[in-house]
């Protein structure tokens, strides 16, 4: 009896550990998941605007200019995806993994390594001339910038951010490399874009539901 019991006792003991361990661990996967998203919040140009100096991120911003506009930012331009045009509009690098385009960290190699991207696997299958019409006539500039002054620029490296995911305009740094990177290279003109996808009044009221964010 006393035998049964020990090992009774040793079960629950186990077990007790087992529980301990797993509600540090799900404590831990809980602030990790915290410390990469915040609660999304209906947004303004000046509070995207004071954000995004706030927190330096780089680049003339785009944001979704209607309702329609913003449902193509927020299937074509999500947070996280990075693409590089060349001077004639081309996509030469995106991080789309379905179109064997680059992850984001190797892109941001490529851009320091004076924009060589000879290591791309990237598969040009997009139509370029309708992604960058979708990108055009669905976002506008709250930046003091506009399409029209984007001409001559021998690289356009565009960036997709939303306040609500923090990682999109961090990426382990890598955002802020690509800004250093650019601003050290004298030898091309290259313009810098942060699309954000926030959702952004008055074209988004805000006695609508936000959506989902994550």
């Amino acid at each position: 009896m006393k035998k049964g019991l020990k090992w009774l006792l040793g079960i629950l003991l186990f077990l007790g550990i087992i529980v301990a361990v797993l509600y540090v661990i799900r404590q831990n996967q809980i602030k990790t998941f915290n410390a990469k998203f915040i609660p999304a919040q209906y947004e303004t140009q000046q509070s995207i605007l004071a954000y995004a100096h706030e927190k330096s991120i780089p680049g003339e911003i785009l944001v979704a200019k209607d309702t329609a506009g913003y449902a193509t930012v927020r299937h074509l331009f999500s947070p996280g995806t990075i693409f590089i045009l060349d001077a004639k509009m081309k996509i030469v690098d995106i991080n789309y993994g379905n179109y064997k385009g680059s992850c984001y960290f190797d892109i941001a190699k490529y851009i320091c390594d004076d924009f060589n991207f000879t290591k791309s696997k990237y598969t040009h299958a997009i139509t370029d001339t309708s992604f960058i019409t979708d990108l055009t006539s669905s976002t506008q500039f709250i930046t003091d910038f506009t399409w029209e002054k984007a001409q001559g620029y021998d690289y356009i490296v565009c960036f997709c951010w939303a306040k609500w995911m923090i990682t999109s305009y961090t990426n382990e740094g890598a955002v802020q490399q690509i800004s250093d990177c650019i601003r050290k290279n004298t030898k091309r003109k290259i313009l810098l874009v942060s699309v954000n996808s926030d959702c952004v009044t008055p074209w988004f009221p805000s006695t609508v539901e936000l959506p989902a964010s994550r």
